[in-house]
């Protein structure tokens, strides 16, 4: 299965009647030049979810133990982010996250039902709190972002990182027009997440379902002395089909003129959070 991203903003999702064997968990993401050139940019695997809804800001529901009887004690692991797991009698699951720099996420409460509360430090609320992500009934298919990109090839140049962030699953539309916009910018942009595999998003309400992104401000990240790059991104972003930026308080101003660019608050003056795809943009062949 595979994406078509074309210079002009239009996108395109091929679905073949027949998958080569080792790809029916996979999608492709081709880019076209101006010249009609084809670039194969990078293969991502996807898996599907049931989709996860913020509902609320619990307190102090989870504490370890207190949460409800303990079956199986807290055991140091080594399970990619998660370092040590608890299991109550009644199937919920308690994860312990590695800490590193940038990352806000301490603790995972996986629930029987399907609902997830995660723990950690929230920046606008100064404080560690959990926050409760609910499980509803319809599904979506969220793709593993790979680690970074760095494609350049006949003038066209598609870059990122991600950094200081276990959030590292994106929507398949959204990561199509994404691409878009770095080809457009031709910047190394620094990512600092989306949703995790589950479609949480500690410490975010709107990346359920990996339907927001957040980068770092080029100007910041290159040490710029003004805001034009940053500027020519979000209008790339938007040619590619998002639909609204939160910008931060302090450099809001500046980018008001912008369609979609909205006052994000002193939590958005470190990044610049991404959202509101139209993903009816996207034609679908198959």
């Amino acid at each position: 299965m595979t994406y078509h991203i074309y210079h002009d903003g239009k996108i395109v999702k091929y679905i073949p009647q027949e998958i080569v064997i080792g790809y029916e968990q996979k999608y492709k993401y081709v880019y076209h030049d101006k010249d009609d050139n084809k670039h194969e940019i990078c293969i991502c695997e996807w898996h599907t979810i049931n989709k996860k809804k913020f509902t609320k800001h619990p307190t102090g529901t989870f504490k370890y133990p207190d949460h409800g009887t303990v079956n199986e004690i807290k055991t140091n692991v080594s399970d990619g982010y998660i370092v040590a797991r608890a299991k109550y009698t009644n199937g919920d699951i308690h994860e312990w996250i590695k800490k590193e720099a940038g990352i806000s996420i301490y603790e995972r409460l996986t629930m029987t039902n399907g609902n997830i509360a995660e723990y950690g430090y929230h920046e606008s609320q100064k404080k560690a709190v959990w926050k409760k992500y609910e499980k509803l009934e319809e599904e979506a298919q969220m793709v593993r972002m790979l680690d970074s990109l760095n494609y350049e090839s006949s003038g066209v140049i598609i870059k990122y990182e991600l950094k200081e962030t276990y959030r590292k699953y994106i929507n398949s539309d959204l990561l199509a027009g994404f691409i878009g916009a770095l080809a457009e910018i031709k910047e190394n942009i620094i990512v600092t997440g989306s949703a995790y595999e589950q479609g949480s998003c500690f410490p975010s309400s709107l990346h359920v379902n990996g339907l927001s992104i957040d980068t770092k401000y080029i100007k910041k990240v290159k040490n710029l002395t003004d805001w034009g790059k940053d500027k020519e991104f979000v209008k790339a972003l938007a040619k590619f089909h998002f639909g609204m930026f939160r910008i931060g308080k302090d450099i809001y101003d500046l980018f008001k003129d912008i369609s979609g660019a909205v006052n994000g608050y002193r939590l958005h003056n470190s990044h610049l959070h991404t959202e509101n795809f139209d993903f009816n943009t996207i034609k679908i062949i198959g």
